[in-house]
């Protein structure tokens, strides 16, 4: 396993150093074991996460910088409960 410095470990985003680390104990598996397979699946979701994650960021920065248009700002709601799971209120009770 790789070592982390303080510098990186604060630097790193929480998505990308779960990759790392599954990506770490991937290596060295054989690739189609079944651990190994789960560990791909894992990354390939984590990375699909992280990049809509960044879609949504850079959608949220467009639409501030052009006003807060009525249809972008119920894009972007309707964007966060696909993303973030909020239909249905939540569990808060």
């Amino acid at each position: 396993m790789e070592r982390w410095t303080m510098e990186e470990l604060e630097s790193t985003d929480d998505i990308t150093f779960a990759i790392s680390i599954l990506n770490q104990r991937r290596n060295g598996l054989n690739p189609y074991s079944p651990l190994s397979m789960k560990l791909s699946r894992a990354v390939s979701t984590l990375e699909n996460i992280k990049a809509e994650k960044e879609r949504f960021i850079a959608r949220i920065a467009k639409a501030t910088e052009g006003g807060g248009d009525d249809a972008a700002t119920d894009s972007l709601a309707a964007d966060s409960v696909t993303l973030f799971g909020l239909e249905g209120g939540g569990d808060d009770a």
